[in-house]
């Protein structure tokens, strides 16, 4: 089978199960399977697939169509133009959280405090884009804690 075929069979059984924009899920979940950029499945869509890659997409997909998320699925998701590493431990970093960060950095600070701090993104941000700034996450959780740790080191 193809990288092509597989995505139109995976786009198609994730669309059969309700999961919205089924095809770049396919796309993105084709790339981590076969350890590609996500820019470069059209590359191999008319290559044959191995069979470990076919495997190992396969779970993927019936994953996502039981609602795992993506992000979940391959270890990390973008926030503000930097790629976080998640868990199941920590929430996802939210596309809206970032008007947060927009509405922080229109003011003037020096200091950071982030309860919750989960996967660490809007306390890594706030931190990247004023570099003079000091900040603290805390966390009930000691996994988020450690996530949000080798985030702010990436």
């Amino acid at each position: 089978m193809t990288a092509a075929e597989a995505m139109v069979a995976a786009t198609a059984r994730l669309r059969a199960a309700g999961v919205p924009d089924p095809a770049r899920d396919a796309r993105v979940l084709l790339a981590h399977a076969a350890q590609v950029d996500a820019t470069r499945v059209t590359l191999i869509a008319p290559e044959d697939i191995a069979p470990d890659i076919a495997e190992r997409y396969d779970q993927l997909i019936a994953l996502r169509a039981i609602r795992v998320p993506v992000s979940h699925l391959i270890g990390q998701r973008a926030f503000y133009g930097r790629a976080f590493k998640v868990s199941a431990d920590v929430l996802d970093p939210r596309p809206e959280s970032e008007s947060l960060i927009e509405a922080a950095l229109a003011e003037d600070f020096d200091r950071v405090l982030d309860l919750g701090v989960g996967s660490g993104c809007l306390l890594v941000t706030l931190l990247a884009e004023r570099g003079e700034a000091q900040g603290t996450g805390v966390d009930l959780s000691e996994v988020a804690c450690l996530q949000a740790s080798a985030n702010a080191v990436m």
